[in-house]
């Protein structure tokens, strides 16, 4: 299982291998061991924080930098509702179109060497 998990950390994370280490470092892993759905996760959030800020970018010309306007929103949309809503319904009503991942690929700078 270590080889396996160095080989997908230098394949996919560009990590490489410690030299001499053959230690169980995929066991401490929580992600790989007993809950591999926080991958998921954590690539649904990434898609919608790239929505939200293309919304953000739309309605306020920006997200942060003071403007108030912009925390209003987030504090009436995202976090008055509470559990109110499922997920993927909060999602569509606070950017306006249900999650999909084109905000997140407008984003992306794709290397056609690869």
């Amino acid at each position: 299982m270590n080889r396996l998990w160095w080989d997908l950390e230098e394949r996919f994370q560009l990590i490489p291998r410690p030299d001499g280490r053959d230690e169980p470092d995929w066991a401490a892993k929580i992600h790989v061991a007993t809950v591999p759905v926080y991958y998921q996760k954590y690539l649904l959030g990434r898609i919608f924080a790239a929505q939200l800020t293309q919304e953000m970018d739309r309605r306020f010309g920006g997200w942060w930098e003071g403007r108030a306007e912009s925390g209003r929103y987030a504090a009436e949309k995202i976090f008055a509702p509470g559990a109110t809503y499922r997920w993927d319904a909060l999602v569509e009503n606070v950017t306006g179109r249900p999650l999909a991942v084109a905000a997140l690929a407008s984003k992306v700078q794709w290397n056609s060497a690869s």
